[in-house]
């Protein structure tokens, strides 16, 4: 078969070769599209199992897709609790793969990653995400509608941290403007 495959492929040429590499990533395109239709209609049906599967077969094809990492990373974040460490997983490989752009990655990353009790890890990918809304914002001349959400998230985590630190607390029962924590806070909310 090697042979005939080497034989093929010089009989081909190079724009056979590329011929045949533009089918390959069409039929791979539209199995990836026919397996996302089905997964979202196995999500509307309740048949979480299923659209696992159907998630699971297009990360197999496009393992390095930021958009299907996310998209099945916020699938078992919000539909197979159970698997909510390899949601973790698949969010951080999207927004490693786009550091810089979607800050709907990086938010949905902050709450997941709190829902599972690590806070700090949370506030690191909620600031970015906030980071990239900002730059987002700029460029557009934005009405910083979601620039207002990803704010007072943020802010809100950052009082659960306050909350849940006895240390802190302490501090700010003793003077607000002794703990630089609420007083960021306090700039996130007004800047919303």
């Amino acid at each position: 078969r090697g042979e005939n495959h080497k034989n093929s492929a010089r009989r081909k040429g190079a724009k056979g070769v590329a011929m045949d590499a533009n089918k390959n990533k069409t039929k791979n395109k539209n199995k990836i599209e026919e397996l996302y239709v089905k997964a979202q209609i196995a999500i509307m049906s309740d048949q979480y199992e299923q659209a696992d599967g159907f998630f699971a077969g297009i990360v197999a094809l496009a393992p390095r897709n930021p958009e299907y990492l996310d998209a099945y990373g916020s699938f078992l974040a919000e539909y197979v609790p159970h698997k909510r460490q390899e949601a973790i997983e698949y969010l951080k490989q999207a927004c490693d793969l786009e550091p810089s752009t979607g800050f709907e990655k990086f938010m949905y990353l902050g709450q997941v990653l709190d829902a599972c009790g690590r806070a700090r890890e949370a506030e690191a990918a909620m600031r970015t995400g906030v980071e990239i809304l900002r730059r987002e914002n700029d460029a557009q001349n934005s009405n910083g509608e979601f620039l207002t959400s990803a704010l007072c998230s943020l802010a809100e985590l950052l009082m659960g941290l306050i909350h849940d630190d006895d240390d802190m607390m302490d501090a700010c029962y003793a003077s607000a403007s002794a703990l630089p924590e609420l007083s960021e806070v306090e700039a996130l909310l007004e800047q919303a």
